[in-house]
């Protein structure tokens, strides 16, 4: 008999040959744990380096091969597992994820370190919003309606309406007690108190002493997290260096940050590399990032091509931008940008399938779109749209008028009433 054996240590499985006389005792079925006690030698088979030969295997946890989740010899997708998060690591694409983030996070302090930064752990409970480029979360206190002060009664019934924060109870599953928002918006802080959109002005504060600073901890902004473009957590880098003349300095240290860190990844993680090359990554993706980090990354002078102001302003809300449309334009842009800098046929050809895509989900999207409006002409929000979108085609008139971005040969401004 024989059983394949993973410890989360590498995507590989370890085979373990069970001699007939040991197999008979063992009850082992996919997904159970077990402790194998043996010799390892070097496996004369294909597919493995080693085998280990069996003395002894103890099942220490069994498993249910008909109701545990998780099949054998099954590709499961994202959106099946995660209706079970807690096996989600035992599938081979998520543990390669979680050894891959491991080691580009350590090479990533190492970096830092070798190059003489000082890692500085900043606030999560900030009471400012950074830039102010972004939503915030902010931060409330829970209690069970009991109070050691003897006057907390009496705060509550004496704070204006306006101040009075309301929101659906919570129950503490430990003691079935019923938790509520704090009745006091400044009750325990004294102040607004918000999660963490960015370490930076902490940092900056440090350079004045420490020069060289970094950070590496986790963000939080209230913003959609069901799609693939925004996350309402996720971990950031930042590093702040006082004395920087030239923005040229400061473009060395990042490109250096990245090329360490993916050189440590390749070196590291090769296996798990290649399991993501195969069923995650486009067609011929893991070698032109290779291609790019070995040549100098370009730098664009700002000053002299100038900035973009942007793509057309799109009413997300009421019109066909949908996530299934920027899904698929983002596909459709990557498989240029691989076919352009390939310049193979078989990119060519992905990239006409995801140009294929794209359009198929912008006609979809407007189409819906559309139909949703015709529901909506009788009433209140629907003529509201409509006014929207005819005053918006009225001022674009007028702007060709006025600022006369439209002439002829003559230098005369067209008009549909000229």
């Amino acid at each position: 008999m024989f059983l394949h054996v993973n410890d989360g240590t590498g995507p590989q499985h370890l085979q373990v040959i069970v001699p007939q006389p040991l197999a008979e005792t063992v009850d082992a079925t996919f997904g159970s744990c077990v402790e194998v006690k043996g010799v390892l030698k070097e496996s004369p088979g294909k597919g493995q380096r080693v085998e280990l030969l069996s003395s002894s295997v103890e099942v220490v946890g069994p498993c249910d091969p008909f109701e545990f989740p998780v099949k054998q010899r099954a590709r499961h997708s994202p959106q099946y597992t995660r209706d079970y998060l807690h096996l989600r690591p035992k599938s081979n694409i998520f543990s390669a994820l979680l050894r891959i983030r491991n080691v580009a996070s350590m090479a990533i302090h190492s970096f830092f370190q070798n190059e003489g930064f000082l890692f500085i752990h900043t606030p999560i409970l900030v009471t400012n919003d950074c830039e102010g480029g972004c939503e915030v979360f902010k931060v409330e206190p829970l209690f069970t309606g009991t109070s050691n002060s003897s006057d907390s009664n009496t705060d509550i019934e004496n704070e204006e309406s306006d101040d009075i924060c309301t929101g659906p109870p919570l129950v503490s599953k430990s003691n079935n007690t019923i938790l509520v928002p704090s009745s006091r918006k400044d009750r325990f802080f004294g102040q607004p108190v918000y999660l963490t959109v960015s370490g930076q002005l902490h940092l900056e504060v440090m350079t004045g002493a420490l020069t060289k600073v970094y950070n590496f901890g986790p963000c939080f902004r209230a913003e959609n997290s069901h799609g693939s473009f925004h996350l309402s957590e996720f971990y950031m880098v930042e590093a702040e260096l006082a004395f920087i003349s030239h923005l040229a300095d400061l473009l060395v240290v990042m490109e250096k940050l990245v090329k360490y860190v993916h050189q440590t990844v390749m070196h590291s993680c090769p296996e798990d590399v290649a399991l993501f090359s195969k069923f995650v990554a486009p067609p011929g993706h893991k070698d032109s990032v290779s291609k790019m980090m070995e040549s100098d990354f370009e730098s664009i002078a700002e000053e002299v091509c100038g900035t973009s102001k942007g793509g057309k302003k799109i009413d997300k809300e009421t019109w066909w931008w949908s996530e299934e449309v920027q899904t698929s334009i983002k596909k459709k842009k990557e498989a240029f940008k691989n076919w352009q800098r390939e310049g193979t046929d078989q990119l060519k050809e992905v990239y006409k399938e995801k140009k294929k895509e794209a359009k198929t989900a912008v006609s979809k999207a407007k189409e819906e779109g559309y139909k949703e409006w015709y529901k909506n002409l009788d009433i209140w929000e629907g003529e509201k749209t409509i006014y929207r979108i005819t005053k918006q085609r009225a001022e674009a008139k007028r702007d060709i008028k006025e600022i006369k971005v439209i002439k002829d040969q003559q230098g005369e401004v067209l008009t549909d009433g000229e």
